[in-house]
């Protein structure tokens, strides 16, 4: 069984684009093993092309908090 799985924005910008990493990231879903970093996150978020982008990302956001899935760094795992 796979660990956790965090996506960096290179990998779900073109997945929210034209469905690239489709497969990858879609398994990670059904596993309940993706996690959304509040780094990566903030990235999304400001690469929104619309206000129905930033819906869309509002809702995947809040769905995932709603479950415990989004994660914050620490000043230590900076160091």
């Amino acid at each position: 069984m796979a660990g956790p799985q965090i996506f960096d924005s290179s990998v779900l910008i073109p997945w929210f684009r034209d469905g690239s990493y489709d497969q990858l990231v879609t398994a990670s879903f059904t596993s309940r093993q993706f996690m959304l970093c509040t780094v990566v996150w903030m990235e999304l978020y400001a690469g929104t092309r619309s206000a129905s982008d930033k819906r869309d990302l509002d809702r995947m956001a809040q769905a995932l908090a709603d479950v415990e899935r989004v994660i914050s760094p620490q000043p230590e795992d900076f160091y």
